[in-house]
């Protein structure tokens, strides 16, 4: 799933688009432009949408739209992104006296099967994708894994939001997207938070150089008294010093009496049970950089700035002779219109 689609939802709420709930591709944006073409004011249409599903590979052949109450159909569509193929957009031109853009899409033709929309209209809806609650989650419940979580999980009763941030009928019990189960979005969904964190606090101290165990605690005390605003107390309650000291490489010295120190010759390791003293060699000579190699890719990326400086410079008049053949400048690319309908 793509995290752009949190702001894609943001979008359509905001701008009150009507999407169908059975549809793979919904709109989120719609704007109406006048332009002067070859002397004469044109109205025009730009509606952008996307693949909710983020599986688009060429398979879309047509949109069926209702257009400001009329029926039309529309085949050509424009990638907004070279990279990602799931947002699209495509342009319409309307009559001049035509302010209203109430678009909708009422089927599609995907892979050459037409789909009609006959499901209800999307109702407003909200996400909560707070930067520190999905910190948290990522942190303290998936940690180590490979777990896409772009929204915290949400259920309603007509659709719930899975962590991945796709949207899906409440009749649905796996994510279309990511396969994670209704109920295990539910408990997600219902997790406390402070519970969570206190829970988990011995797999997220780490020590930090040559810090003692006390020192490591400390720190780690103070950091989640001034980030959570959790007293002393409860936080060294939940903190495990035997689990630690495993976790942190204390080990060695606390219970075999081994200590170690690193000189400019190396790392040299006293044992006090053997009174045998092991020296490591370190490379004082590092590899040299290849000069011809970073020549090479310094002159690519000056060839690579002038380019972008050149088409910079160019915009402004492609745009014009854009305008001037009756076309739309989108994403850095004209685009034509529609003749009408």
């Amino acid at each position: 799933m793509n995290a752009r689609v949190i702001d894609f939802y943001k979008k359509m709420n905001s701008n009150g688009v009507k999407n169908r709930i059975d549809s793979q591709y919904w709109i989120y944006e719609i704007n109406s432009e006048i332009k002067r073409v070859n002397g004469l004011s044109k109205r025009f249409i730009q509606v952008f949408f996307f693949n909710r599903y983020f599986n688009e590979n060429e398979n879309l052949m047509r949109l069926y739209l209702l257009v400001n109450g009329q029926e039309i159909q529309q085949d050509r569509f424009s990638k907004m992104s070279t990279n990602d193929p799931n947002v699209l957009a495509f342009i319409l031109e309307v009559d001049l006296a035509e302010e209203g853009k109430d678009v909708e899409i009422i089927g599609y033709i995907q892979d050459g099967k037409k789909i009609d929309l006959k499901g209800d209209y999307v109702k407003p809806f909200t996400v909560n994708d707070a930067p520190e609650t999905l910190r948290i989650l990522k942190l303290y419940e998936f940690s180590g894994q490979d777990k896409e979580v772009n929204v915290l999980p949400k259920i309603d009763e007509d659709h719930w939001i899975c962590m991945c941030g796709n949207y899906n009928p409440i009749e649905d019990t796996y994510c279309k997207v990511c396969a994670t189960k209704l109920e295990e979005a539910r408990r997600i969904a219902n997790i406390d938070q402070k519970s969570l964190i206190l829970n988990n606090i011995n797999k997220v101290i780490k020590r930090e150089g040559n810090e003692t165990v006390d020192d490591m605690i400390n720190r780690y005390v103070y950091k989640f008294q001034i980030t959570y605003g959790f007293s002393k107390e409860e936080i060294l309650e939940h903190i495990n010093r035997d689990e630690l000291i495993k976790n942190n490489g204390f080990n060695n010295s606390i219970n075999t009496g081994k200590t170690e120190a690193i000189s400019d010759n190396g790392s040299a390791s006293y044992d006090s049970q053997t009174t045998e003293i092991h020296v490591t060699p370190v490379d004082n000579n590092p590899p040299t950089k290849n000069n011809k190699l970073i020549m090479i890719a310094g002159v690519i990326i000056g060839i690579i700035i002038l380019v972008f400086l050149v088409q910079s410079l160019m915009e402004p008049y492609l745009q014009e002779q854009c305008y001037e053949k009756g076309g739309l400048w989108i994403n850095g690319a004209c685009e034509m219109f529609n003749e009408g309908f």
